[in-house]
């Protein structure tokens, strides 16, 4: 989606990657009724849809080829995977040399060197097996849980009943609520496996991410400017009120 609106790459926190402090600063951005409003407006104007909720997908990785990223100083020089203008713009700031590739690329382009790290999803670290070629890892501090989108057409969801409709809209609610409290679940299981597989599992210190956090929000906030235009000043208010 972010494709067609900037406003949902931002609601979808690729916009402001290496802005949020911690997993709950994002979702108390997200569960801001203000938040889900302006994200609702923009699914009726770029997809004729009905938001009915967000739902938890995991976190990310980083992972590398000859060592684990350990202080923010680790991301100079090195070549990353980067997909969209957000993330390559956050990269830059880091001293990243960012090299696109989609993601059907990474584990070959990390086993010929094309790359030398990569983030991705916890789980596809493990099952689409990238520890064997990038076996030194870091919990990615730059983004949050994935959100995906539950949408509904706006001409179907005319055509149901109230009734019907208030029982969708319930178990949207519900199902939002249950994949937050599966994606840890999961993710800690994912983590176990790959701690056990690669060469270092490293989580930044709190002095590590914050230096991060400072070190890219000038240049985020930047870009979220020229992407967002008249949105901007409300939607990075929601960002900082929600620390």
């Amino acid at each position: 989606v972010g494709r067609r609106s900037p406003v949902l790459e931002f609601v979808g926190s690729f916009g402001a990657m290496g802005c949020w402090e911690s997993y709950e600063h994002y979702y108390r951005f997200l569960d801001n009724p203000r938040t889900r409003e302006i994200a609702s407006a923009e699914f009726a104007k770029y997809f004729n849809g009905r938001l009915l909720s967000a739902w938890s997908f995991g976190t990310s990785l980083l992972g590398c080829r000859d060592k684990a990223i350990t202080t923010i100083e680790d991301f100079k020089g090195l070549k990353m995977r980067t997909s969209g203008t957000a993330m390559a713009t956050m990269y830059k700031a880091l001293g990243v040399v960012p090299i696109s590739l989609s993601s059907k690329e990474i584990y070959t382009g990390l086993q010929r060197g094309t790359i030398q790290g990569a983030g991705s999803g916890v789980s596809r670290w493990r099952r689409s097996k990238l520890y064997e070629v990038a076996p030194y890892l870091t919990v990615d501090p730059t983004i949050p849980y994935f959100s995906m989108w539950l949408v509904i057409n706006q001409k179907s969801w005319d055509k149901l009943s109230s009734s019907d409709q208030k029982i969708i809209a319930d178990t949207a609610k519900e199902y939002e609520a249950w994949t937050r409290d599966y994606a840890a679940k999961e993710r800690e299981e994912d983590f176990a496996f790959l701690k056990s597989e690669a060469k270092a599992f490293v989580e930044l210190s709190k002095e590590q991410k914050a230096k991060l956090v400072n070190t890219v929000k000038p240049v985020m906030k930047a870009f979220a400017k020229d992407q967002l235009g008249d949105q901007y000043q409300e939607l990075w208010g929601l960002l900082e009120a929600s620390k």
